[in-house]
């Protein structure tokens, strides 16, 4: 069994790493026993974003965790990473997508008919998302967005998830909606088994 890799922490941009001796530890999850290879937890102006790199024989299953993180937060983790040689800890199968589908996520402006995300905002949804990856947005349904509603969710951002997440055949990668998942009037739990072949809906 391999040395767990590193927790990187981010304050106000800069990166500090700390290694840690011991062996990685064993996650126990429903469908099976994890090794937890990776976690990239990053503190920055105050928001906390977390890339959980779960390992199962040679599958890596990347969850990367936004909270309610603005775009020029997501931006300079972007940057950093590359220019760090860490654009590992980009990489996601899972993408929380931040504050409740806010174009905020995005961009400073939201866009009439779609919000255009920033270069690196792009990027991190068109370079780092894996083949048939899942975004998930935690917020209430679309139809219950009235006219001149400015809380999120925001249409114009779940447009741009739809056209920057692409697949290699050009579909679109899954976007989940937590209060409309399994019907608005009764919406279900969403759950994901994680294993050997990767991650996919329960």
């Amino acid at each position: 069994m391999k040395k767990m890799e590193q927790l990187i922490f981010w304050r106000n941009g800069f990166c500090k790493k700390t290694k840690y001796g011991k062996q990685k530890q064993p996650v126990d999850l429903t469908s099976g026993l994890f090794l937890l290879s990776r976690i990239f937890l990053i503190i920055l102006n105050p928001s906390i974003v977390i890339q959980i790199a779960l390992e199962n024989a040679d599958q890596t299953t990347n969850l990367f965790i936004t909270g309610d993180t603005p775009h020029d937060v997501l931006d300079k983790i972007v940057k950093r990473s590359e220019s760090s040689g860490n654009a590992d800890n980009l990489k996601w199968d899972l993408y929380d997508i931040p504050h409740h589908c806010s174009y905020t996520g995005l961009s400073d402006e939201k866009g009439e008919d779609i919000t255009e995300p920033s270069e690196d905002i792009k990027r991190l949804l068109q370079e780092y998302g894996q083949e048939n990856a899942f975004l998930v947005a935690s917020c209430r349904a679309f139809s219950d967005v009235g006219d001149g509603d400015t809380q999120p969710p925001h249409v114009q951002a779940k447009k741009a998830y739809r056209k920057y997440c692409k697949n290699a055949d050009g579909s679109s990668k899954t976007l989940l909606i937590t209060s409309e998942y399994g019907g608005k009037t009764n919406p279900k739990p969403l759950r994901f088994t994680i294993d050997r072949t990767g991650i996919r809906e329960d």
